[in-house]
């Protein structure tokens, strides 16, 4: 598959806040968008998503505020 898809999974999960609508609104399965966006994840070598706590978020969001704040590691550091 196209890594064009993987991008265009990833901005429909996060404007969505859900993997399962992403997925409905491609015509593929929940599964298929979560593999996509940890193969997106695993081709960068960081997190793009945070999964699983509760309070849904992309770390794109949490870093971009942080920047804002002043709080944001520098680019390239490594951190996520």
């Amino acid at each position: 598959m196209s890594s064009m898809w993987k991008y265009k999974y990833f901005i429909d999960v996060v404007e969505n806040k859900s993997f399962t609508k992403a997925g409905t609104i491609n015509y593929v399965s929940q599964t298929a968008i979560s593999q996509n966006i940890s193969s997106l994840e695993k081709s960068i070598g960081g997190k793009l998503l945070n999964r699983g706590n509760g309070d849904w978020g992309s770390c794109v969001q949490a870093r971009k505020r942080d920047s804002v704040s002043g709080t944001a590691d520098a680019p390239g550091s490594g951190a996520y």
